[in-house]
């Protein structure tokens, strides 16, 4: 996922429309231990996954929330205009994305890739493979989350304002980063807070490093 961007918008409408499990103006709910082939989409509606249960698909909606129970298997949960929460142990495999909300993962987590645009990314005693990036979101990794990657914020864009507060990459518990924090864009306001014995294996780069 190092490369997350507003694409996603027209990704998901464009699978929307040829979708079969699709939600139109309706959420949509995948029962505990419930066993799906295929995906579950939603327009306007939010998705509900619940524990033990295995989605063969993608997870996709415009207007509304993912959550996921504990000890389940997804692939992709994607959202534009909602959170996704992704409970204790469950599996994605793939990436966890959304536009304008957050991205929450519980203890024993795991996803491929993490991103946001606009929303923060908690997580907590997660295990992400590969990046996690943002363009304006906070980060928090806590308890012994790892991140095989980098963390990433992109660039807003040569338009932007300044950021009137700093945004906020926190590393504690233990937490580790195998690769670099980059931010893209010259002369942004980043902080990176070490915690707890908490580290980068690789480079900071553009960012200002507080060591707690």
């Amino acid at each position: 996922m190092k490369q997350f961007r507003w694409i996603l918008v027209c990704t998901l409408l464009t699978t929307l429309s040829v979708a079969g499990n699709v939600g139109l103006n309706s959420s949509v709910r995948v029962a505990d231990g419930e066993v799906r082939e295929d995906g579950v989409s939603a327009v306007n509606g939010k998705i509900t996954i619940g524990d033990g249960a295995t989605v063969g698909g993608n997870c996709q909606t415009v207007n509304g929330s993912i959550t996921v129970g504990k000890d389940s298997n997804v692939k992709d949960l994607e959202t534009v205009n909602g959170g996704v929460d992704v409970g204790a142990g469950t599996v994605v495999e793939g990436d966890v994305a959304a536009v304008n909300g957050h991205v929450a993962m519980e203890s024993g987590a795991r996803a491929h890739g993490v991103g946001t645009v606009n929303g923060g990314i908690e997580l907590t005693g997660a295990e992400v493979a590969r990046d996690v990036t943002t363009v304006n979101g906070d980060i928090e990794l806590r308890d012994g989350t790892t991140v095989g990657g980098d963390i990433i914020v992109q660039d807003r864009g040569k338009h932007s304002d300044k950021r009137k507060r700093p945004l906020r990459i926190v590393l504690e518990g233990g937490s580790v980063v195998e690769g670099n924090i980059i931010v893209e864009e010259k002369d942004d306001n980043v902080e990176v807070h070490l915690e707890d014995g908490s580290r980068v294996n690789g480079r900071i780069e553009g960012a200002k490093v507080i060591e707690g």
